[in-house]
């Protein structure tokens, strides 16, 4: 082993700055990667499904990117794994490129931070394998997780000329892009002048071909000549598309000002939903609108009219809540009957933990297949479901709904805890926590007795790690007493009993080495010990008063530890300030200063050594990453070649150095991006991911196995929890 460089010293409050320059990194370490099934979990907000080749079909999805179906197998792949920056995982909207019968050809427009180098309208011409820019970038704001992310599709090709696209954005207006080169992705985008932009950050919502031709083969046509698109803040405009390069346009009297969702009709009939307006159809014959909303009291979204039957339509209900209803009706909407999981249905779950209670949350999109009778598809907070048996309701029989759910992992992980009697329990926004009794397959349940939405940290007892405390909010934005709070657990994370005493909502969670002492920091608080489970806590002395974002549930920051060998020593990273406690958490003093500023965007880890005592590791995101020892107290290593340290986790020691612990590190080593692992405590490094693709885009929780060397575990913020392991090559 190398000896580190001393070279240089620097004098600061409370302690001496060594700088160690580790003696190299290298990359040639095979880690092989892959979801650990918790089974969907987040708003797949949008389908794209082809007119006129069977079982091609798309999904989008607000913060996990978007998806293809396999239909032979019955799973979907993710498609958008590739992006290394994290725009592209928020899809505002998906369409199909009609012209290729492969349905190989998908475009996805992508983003949600305005206008930027990687929000843009991207192409692929292989299912997604690889995506090429279009270059709408720096011209429209793209807002894919953005409030009516539900509606749409902005998004159309031309189903007759795949030389022709068109985008409706939020902020922009209407988009006309044309290309000489199709499927080049080499395309030329012109903003249609004078066309209405609509409601600030609503704007555009659909643009549908009006042409019947265009839900079936042939006859073909050289472009599409009618278009509906529609806008909120105005109504819906019929366009006329026969010039492309000339579009003419006129607003729809008595079309809904809020529109939605649209479905063409087999008879050239237009339905289109617009929330609280309901549901309004424009006739084909006449040009006239009528409502035909099933029940007034209700808001609408989704919206498909069967192509085989045009007076055969579904309209979904749209609430931010469980088990929204959806309407049928066989009369072209003169009448109705209501369906949802009690009435005229049939679920079929494949993931343990859903529930039929759940059934159409906030449904987002139902279609029926263009081309097989009877089946249609829906999408809403948790994942797709698959219907059969559509024509039931003249027959009386069920509407049958399935789930095929392999391979859709969208869950936004906020923290990740690897204990040794269990492979791992991982806490996430929404749908609360999992207990990982193997990574193989999907959880059978959510973890019991945890009245969360959202879990923010983990802890347990070294000694024994049966005993276990997490803390939790029941609001994305927690800013009272009652948003939240923290539970604790003697079975291992089986089930949890909430603490008697509630200090506060969030934050973050300690368990001492050997005793039931837990320190609990909540959001926008001081430290607090308790020796009795939660039924009473003491404030912790000589700690500041606020101590982690009092509104923020989003920054996966842990500045709170337990040393794992000493059970009344406990650190924290109060400001720029490490503190330690030698009583069991009673009182703090400050232990040494960082030389940078902490800034609050980021992401903060306090680890400390599993295998030996006072030995504290402080990953600093864009500030690098420092080492403090109890018996050197007065100085502070900064390990000089870790540019950036996003987040650090220990794991099992290797064979080959038993007695220490591997150091995993999100972040960047002699400006190398990725993430690597070094069996000699920071002294030299293994590159094992190339800080590309879905890992580094949305990987931001680490966590590493004290069981199996070398496996370790990325929370990702909308693709779920990753978990790769070495090769037997690499583990050698």
């Amino acid at each position: 082993m190398s000896i580190p460089s001393l070279t240089l010293l620097l004098v600061v409050v409370l302690g001496i700055i060594i700088v160690i320059t580790p003696t190299h990194h290298v990359y040639g370490a095979t880690f092989s990667w892959r979801s650990v099934p918790i089974g969907g979990g987040g708003y797949v907000t949008g389908l794209a499904l082809h007119h006129t080749t069977k079982n091609v079909l798309y999904a989008r999805c607000d913060v996990g990117g978007s998806y293809h179906f396999n239909f032979t197998g019955r799973y979907w792949i993710p498609i958008t794994d590739s992006f290394s920056n994290k725009d592209p995982y928020y899809t505002e909207s998906i369409a199909i490129d009609e012209g290729d019968t492969s349905g190989n050809t998908v475009y996805i427009a992508t983003g949600n931070s305005g206008k930027n180098s990687f929000s843009d309208v991207y192409m692929s011409t292989n299912a997604g394998q690889s995506w090429v820019p279009t270059g709408l970038a720096n011209k429209v704001s793209f807002f894919g997780n953005a409030d009516l992310r539900w509606q749409g599709e902005r998004l159309l090709v031309d189903p007759f000329n795949s030389s022709l696209l068109y985008y409706g954005s939020r902020n922009e207006g209407l988009w006309r892009g044309i290309t000489t080169q199709p499927r080049s992705g080499k395309i030329d985008w012109v903003q249609v002048s004078g066309f209405p932009f609509g409601t600030v950050s609503a704007g555009v919502q659909f643009v549908v071909c009006g042409d019947v031709a265009s839900l079936r083969s042939p006859p073909r046509r050289p472009s599409c000549a009618l278009l509906f698109i529609g806008v909120i803040g105005s109504g819906v405009y019929r366009v006329n598309a026969s010039n492309p390069s000339d579009l003419s346009w006129k607003l729809e009297e008595g079309s809904p000002s809020t529109p939605a969702r649209a479905s063409l009709s087999p008879d050239g009939s237009l339905y289109v939903t617009a929330a609280a307006e309901g549901v309004k159809k424009r006739d084909a014959m006449t040009g006239t609108w009528t409502s035909i909303t099933p029940d007034t009291k209700l808001e609408y979204n989704a919206i498909t009219v069967d192509p085989f039957n045009a007076k055969h339509i579904i309209v979904g209900s749209y609430a931010i809540a469980f088990n929204n209803p959806y309407f049928v009706s066989e009369t072209a909407g003169a009448s109705w009957t209501l369906y949802d999981r009690s009435h005229g249905t049939t679920i079929d779950l494949d993931v343990s933990w859903w529930s039929v209670n759940r059934f159409l949350s906030a449904v987002s999109t139902i279609l029926f297949d263009p081309l097989v009778p009877n089946q249609a598809y829906n999408t809403d907070w948790f994942g797709m479901y698959f219907g059969s048996n559509m024509e039931a309701s003249s027959t009386g029989s069920p509407h049958v709904w399935q789930t095929h759910e392999s391979g859709h992992e969208e869950l936004v992980n906020l923290a990740l805890c690897a204990p040794p009697h269990v492979p791992l329990i991982s806490g996430h926004a929404d749908l609360s926590a999992f207990l990982h009794k193997d990574i193989e397959n999907w959880p059978l349940k959510t973890i019991e007795n945890i009245p969360t939405q959202n879990t923010l940290s983990f802890d347990y007892m070294a000694k024994d790690s049966h005993y276990m405390a997490l803390t939790m909010t029941t609001s994305h934005t927690p800013t009272k007493d009652g948003d939240g709070g923290g539970l604790f657990s003697v079975d291992g994370g089986v089930s949890w009993t909430g603490f008697k005493t509630q200090q506060g909502y969030g934050g973050r969670v300690a368990v001492a080495a050997d005793t039931q002492t837990i320190i609990w920091i909540p959001m926008g608080k001081t430290g607090y010990y308790s020796t009795n489970n939660g039924s009473t806590w003491t404030t912790c002395s000589g700690l500041s008063s606020s101590i982690i974002s009092p509104t923020s549930i989003w920054l996966p920051s842990q500045p709170l530890s337990a040393d794992r060998i000493m059970g009344s020593s406990f650190y924290v990273l109060d400001g720029d300030v490490l503190k330690g406690s030698n009583n069991t958490g009673k009182s703090f003093e400050p232990l040494v200063t960082l030389p940078k500023k902490v800034t609050p965007s980021w992401k903060i880890t306090v680890q400390v050594n599993p295998l030996k005592a006072g030995d504290v590791w402080i990953s600093l995101d864009e500030g690098g990453l420092f080492h403090w020892t109890s018996s050197s107290p007065t100085s502070l290593q900064h390990i000089s070649d870790v540019t950036t340290s996003n987040a650090i986790a220990f794991g099992k020691a290797s064979p080959s150095s038993p007695s220490i612990p591997t150091l995993f590190l999100q972040g960047s080593v002699n400006s190398y991006n990725g993430i690597f692992y070094s069996l000699d405590l920071a002294q030299s490094w293994v590159q094992f991911q190339d800080g590309t693709g879905v890992l580094w885009a949305k990987g931001s929780v680490l966590a590493a196995d004290f069981n199996v060397w070398g496996r370790v575990y990325v929370g990702t913020s909308g693709r779920g929890v990753m978990v790769g392991e070495p090769s037997s090559s690499s583990s050698s």
